[in-house]
């Protein structure tokens, strides 16, 4: 049997895959077709892949009739999912502000086929759902809330490959809460040394700053913060919390610092004296350039205050030995004190005469007065008598001796002084009785008598003889 011949040009394709086209598979089969005009053949041809690639197969069918053809095959393998790149928001970030606008892109060599996006809030319940956004790069969120969000970012190529990308920020639009607890602005402080006491809340604190009047200085992990000034005066501290969404907080503090204490002097009423009323009058001289106040303690009983650094006041107090204190305050608490003591009494002093009784009758023109006399409260001053009305006479004692008294009543007054100005009147009643006086030479009177009486009768006698 001889060679058949062949009218026909005879002709070759490759039948699948199409050449030139793109798959995700690594391993695959070429099936190639030849065809003749009267019969057909087919050859398979197994290539292996080991990933994305662009292979080429050239091949050469040589005809039994001499005719030569030659063809090339081209293919495209693809098994990477397409790149996503987030622009913005930045992962993590922190975002003071209720519209968020998300910027991406989103590349592949066989092509981009869809991409969708999807905003979900983890406290606030917040789901946008997911949104085809495959043919724009970028999205805005509006009326967002506080809280903490997860982007999910989506993209798919021609061939199927997908790819995902997760992103979070957080919505911040409160500052840190910033309480300056101690001291309190505008106060005032007796001492160069104190202490700043403050308090910050917020989530996500990133940092807190102080003026120390001086510097800034990094007081983040710390709530208090020790000062040492120089001198008196002025000074103030400024405090600036941030949140890592860029919320601030401020607060200014000013505190005045005095450590020098008033002066005070004391002008009534004067130390030891006496009184003899539950009502005394106290003024005082301050000097304080920073004054508040005045505050009058009797016996450590505070009895009120004043606002005058040149002044005075009534207070009510009792009896006995009172200590009187005036403390004098500065705006930062110093005190200056000035004190004095009085002797409160009002109550008389005591007097009992003792002698002579009241209504006796003494046989004497010499009459000594006795008597006691006592004062519980600012004791014994003076004592003085008094004869009928007469001059007061100043006794240092308890007895006074009258002489050459008269015969008749006669009364005595005694007066007796506390040291505070009271005082109490005694006063006795008697009356002096004096016998007769006896003669000097009672023999010579009895025989001048008896002699009278002899010449009487003489004397009669003779009258009678004549």
């Amino acid at each position: 049997m001889g060679t058949p011949s062949i009218e026909a040009q005879p002709s070759s394709h490759f039948t699948f895959p199409e050449s030139g086209s793109r798959t995700r598979v690594t391993d695959w089969r070429v099936l190639w077709c030849v065809l003749l005009l009267v019969t057909a053949s087919t050859l398979f041809i197994s290539l292996l892949g080991s990933g994305s690639a662009c292979w080429r197969l050239p091949t050469t069918t040589i005809w039994q009739a001499g005719s030569v053809e030659q063809m090339a095959y081209s293919y495209n393998s693809d098994i990477q999912p397409p790149t996503i790149v987030l622009l913005q928001p930045a992962n993590g970030s922190y975002l003071n502000t209720s519209s968020v606008r998300v910027e991406w892109e989103v590349y592949d060599d066989s092509g981009v086929a869809a991409v969708w996006l999807r905003l979900i809030g983890e406290r606030e319940e917040y789901d946008s759902g997911w949104v085809n956004v495959t043919a724009t790069t970028n999205c805005t969120f509006a009326n967002l809330l506080d809280d903490r969000y997860m982007l999910q970012l989506n993209a798919s190529d021609i061939v199927g490959n997908e790819a995902i990308v997760v992103g979070y920020f957080v919505v911040d639009l409160q500052p840190p809460f910033l309480e300056v607890q101690e001291p309190f602005n505008g106060s005032w402080v007796n001492r160069t040394t104190f202490v700043l006491q403050w308090y910050v809340i917020d989530e996500n604190l990133k940092e807190v700053w102080l003026w120390n009047s001086s510097c800034w200085v990094n007081v983040t992990d710390r709530t208090n913060y020790m000062v040492v000034v120089p001198s008196d005066g002025c000074y103030s501290f400024r405090f600036r919390a941030v949140d890592r969404a860029g919320n601030a907080a401020r607060a200014t503090l000013m505190v005045y610092v005095d450590t020098t204490p008033p002066r005070i002097e004391l002008v009534e009423p004067v130390p030891g004296s006496y009184r003899t009323s539950w009502i005394i009058e106290v003024s005082w001289v301050v000097e304080e350039s920073n004054f508040s106040e005045v505050v009058v303690y009797v016996e450590d009983c505070m009895m009120g205050f004043w606002k005058e650094l040149v002044g005075g006041c009534s207070v009510s107090v009792w009896d006995g030995n009172l200590t009187i204190r005036v403390v004098a305050y500065d705006l930062a608490g110093n005190t200056g004190c000035a004190t004095t003591w009085v002797v409160v009494d009002t109550v008389p002093p005591g007097v009992t005469i003792v002698e002579p009784k009241n209504n006796t009758r003494i046989s004497s023109s010499e009459v000594v007065v006795r008597w006691e006399a006592w004062d519980s409260g600012s004791g014994v001053a003076e004592t003085c008598v008094q004869l009928d009305g007469g001059a007061w006479i100043v006794v240092n004692g308890t007895e006074f001796r009258f002489v050459e008294l008269e015969e008749g009543e006669h009364i005595v007054r005694v007066w007796v002084f506390d040291q505070a100005g009271n005082y109490k009147v005694g006063q006795v009643r008697f009356v002096v009785v004096l016998p007769a006086r006896p003669s000097r030479f009672p023999h010579f009177t009895t025989w001048a008598l008896v002699a009278l009486g002899v010449l009487a009768v003489l004397l009669i006698l003779w009258r009678y003889r004549r």
